[in-house]
């Protein structure tokens, strides 16, 4: 069966778009010692299989926003850069829960591709449900190339952690650096959801 993914945070800064999967993570993921496993986890830069499906193409922390790709952001077609997370988990024969929580570095505007807040945050939460019958789930998210071509360069960095019954099964940061035509004040708008999949 196919893995629900809720909408997580996304967050704008300034006048920057991003979307951000909300995830920090130290060089080994730290799991804790709870009923629900973690393996195989990875997270960084993503890639597409064939033309749909993503995968983690570098387990890495540090992401180069280049606008390669082209997101929806509020109801608007962006130019991004997609990231993300992934992991192989057990038991595979219930429903799983993990409430997760993020913060960042910097201020940013939570959104997704239907709506966006309209403050700017620094931290929030949200929530994964792990169908049942599945080996490996993946979380999809990317962060909005801004528009201005001021020469100013900027770095954000986002930690994440999620958990299962008030026990840790991983936490980790990923730091997003963006071009140097970012402009100083231009606002980051990141999108942390898990959209669906083609």
């Amino acid at each position: 069966m196919a893995v629900r993914r809720h909408l997580q945070p996304f967050v704008r800064m300034n006048k920057l778009f991003l979307v951000v999967a909300v995830v920090l993570v130290p060089a080994c993921p730290s799991f804790g010692q709870a009923a629900f496993v973690v393996k195989k986890f990875e997270r960084g830069p993503l890639c597409r299989v064939g033309d749909a499906k993503f995968r983690v193409c570098a387990n890495a922390e540090e992401v180069q926003i280049t606008g390669d790709s082209e997101c929806t952001y509020d109801g608007k077609v962006e130019r991004c850069t997609w990231y993300g997370f992934s992991f192989e988990y057990e038991p595979r024969v219930v429903e799983t829960r993990l409430s997760c929580s993020w913060s960042s570095s910097e201020g940013a505007r939570p959104g997704n591709p239907v709506g966006a807040s309209a403050n700017v945050v620094n931290e929030g939460q949200y929530e994964l449900v792990l169908r049942p019958g599945t080996t490996r789930f993946i979380n999809p998210q990317y962060a909005v190339l801004p528009r201005s071509a001021e020469l100013v360069a900027r770095s954000m960095k986002f930690d994440q952690r999620c958990t299962h019954r008030g026990q840790t099964v991983f936490e980790f940061s990923l730091n997003l650096h963006f071009p140097r035509n970012r402009p100083s004040d231009a606002q980051i708008d990141i999108s942390s959801a898990t959209p669906r999949q083609p």
